[in-house]
């Protein structure tokens, strides 16, 4: 699994970020905590908005390309939900730094959460999970890294 996330990795560090700005940076890391800021999103009063900032505290535990970041630090994010989160759990995620200070001082963080992605675990039996009595639909199976056998999202397993 080690080996994958590397590749990952180096292909987001040589091919960059799309729409990344020279102050845009690219990390693994650590969520410590995520709270509810209590600051609404701007909302049209014909609108149902249900958008808020959640801000989150990060250890920094690999920067991939961009400006260097403390090792630790608060982001915020503009969103519907609260994560829930499970340790240990490294997370991808896209940053840009907040440079309005009231901003900065209003939200409590000094950067803005533009992306984040969550490690998805994949499952790889030799041979097709049907066979072990496991209905996982064809099209959800990926070839195994060493095209070896057959792959799916752990998602897929239902009980």
């Amino acid at each position: 699994m080690k080996v994958i996330a590397r590749i990952v990795l180096t292909i987001l560090a040589m091919s960059g970020v799309a729409q990344a700005t020279s102050d845009t940076s690219v990390a693994l890391l650590q969520p410590i905590s995520n709270v509810y800021t209590g600051i609404k999103a701007p909302c049209n009063p014909d609108e149902i908005c249900m958008d808020t900032w959640i801000r989150w505290d990060f250890e920094l535990i690999t920067l991939v390309r961009g400006p260097k970041l403390p090792k630790h630090f608060r982001a915020a994010m503009l969103t519907h939900v609260q994560a829930k989160l499970y340790r240990p759990l490294h997370m991808l995620v896209v940053l840009e730094p907040i440079t309005d200070n009231n901003r900065r001082k209003q939200l409590g963080a000094d950067y803005y959460l533009k992306a984040l992605s969550f490690p998805r675990t994949m499952y790889c039996l030799d041979d097709r999970p049907v066979e072990y009595g496991l209905s996982i639909p064809d099209e959800s199976l990926t070839p195994s890294p060493h095209d070896t056998g057959y792959c799916f999202d752990a998602r897929e397993l239902k009980e």
